[in-house]
């Protein structure tokens, strides 16, 4: 199955309408089919500053902005319509999410910040942890999407495999931002040699690979981010297929868990029947949303997760069913 590109951070923080019209024009030119476009919140969240406020740019808007978005758009659509059976509709275009990014340093506060309502009004929650103790709360309980670590600077911790496995375990992603290597030289070396130790210990699974970009000069090409990612020892046939499949897992499963906590499971009966409607109530909620079912989820898998929730085992049973498959 033909999977689309994501790049969940094409900005680092919110944009004005002109600035965000420019970037996902050029992401779009790039061949990115989904972008994430950030707010960066203060460690404890306000209703007047963090709720969100970013709004897709229009399709219209797009092919005006950059010469080439329309040709870009077409390509796009050709590769991308006979594995996905046209799942973006006609006319094809860019998915655009939004993301919070959370600095944490107080785990009071961090708990707050990612269970509250003005997180959740965002489509990913992504949570910066400023100190070890922080990362250890992030893999092991706060409500979130990815855990952004800046690997371009010299970490004063090391990623403890048990820790690791424990996010894995919950349907976290562990984000890796690049545009801090394109900047300066010392911290091209450190965001390296931490990728490198991150992706050891993770096996290469559960990783996510962004722009981070403070401007669209910043951003880069699929292909060109595959290159990049293969210096972290994945071979380029495999990372291909990681940057498009663990990013569009992320989103989907965020989706299928939405509607998993809608209907306030807490058990699914173990007949077939139960089984199936759960999964036939899920996959009716992403079509509804232009989304397809993760790859790796079926109506076992399913079931068998959001028995694990009830239990305690996992905050996020759909985004932990599927990485169990990956």
């Amino acid at each position: 199955m033909s999977l689309p590109y994501h790049d969940l951070a094409a900005s680092n923080t919110l944009l004005e309408a002109n600035t965000q019209r420019e970037r996902v024009s050029y992401a779009i030119k790039l061949g990115w089919d989904v972008v994430g476009l950030a707010h960066q919140a203060t460690a404890k969240l306000a209703e007047a500053q963090d709720r969100c406020a970013i709004r897709p740019t229009e399709l219209q808007e797009l092919l005006a902005a950059v010469q080439g978005v329309r040709e870009a758009l077409a390509a796009a659509e050709l590769r991308t319509a006979a594995g996905r059976g046209g799942r973006h509709g006609d006319p094809y275009t860019v998915r655009q999410l939004t993301r919070i990014n959370i600095p944490a340093d107080d785990p009071a506060v961090a708990q707050a910040a990612c269970a509250s309502a003005i997180a959740r009004g965002y489509d990913l929650v992504a949570v910066q942890p400023q100190t070890e103790r922080l990362f250890q709360l992030a893999c092991a309980s706060l409500e979130c999407d990815l855990i952004s670590v800046d690997l371009s600077r010299r970490l004063p911790y090391r990623f403890k495999p048990a820790l690791v496995k424990a996010a894995l375990a919950r349907g976290l992603h562990f984000e890796i931002c690049f545009a801090p290597a394109l900047r300066e030289a010392g911290a091209r070396r450190q965001l390296f040699a931490n990728a490198l130790a991150l992706a050891r210990e993770t096996r290469g699974r559960g990783l996510v690979i962004s722009s981070g970009a403070r401007s669209y000069m910043e951003l880069r090409g699929p292909l060109d981010v595959i290159n990049l990612a293969t210096l972290s020892s994945s071979r380029p046939s495999t990372m291909g297929n990681r940057v498009a499949r663990l990013a569009y897992t992320n989103e989907a499963t965020a989706a299928a868990w939405a509607v998993v906590g809608k209907r306030g499971l807490t058990s699914v009966p173990a007949t077939p029947e139960a089984e199936a409607q759960l999964f036939t109530d899920v996959a009716a909620e992403l079509r509804r949303q232009a989304l397809g079912m993760p790859p790796g989820l079926n109506r076992t898998s399913l079931a068998a997760a959001v028995r694990e929730m009830a239990q305690g085992a996992c905050s996020n049973p759909v985004a932990a069913a599927v990485q169990h498959r990956s």
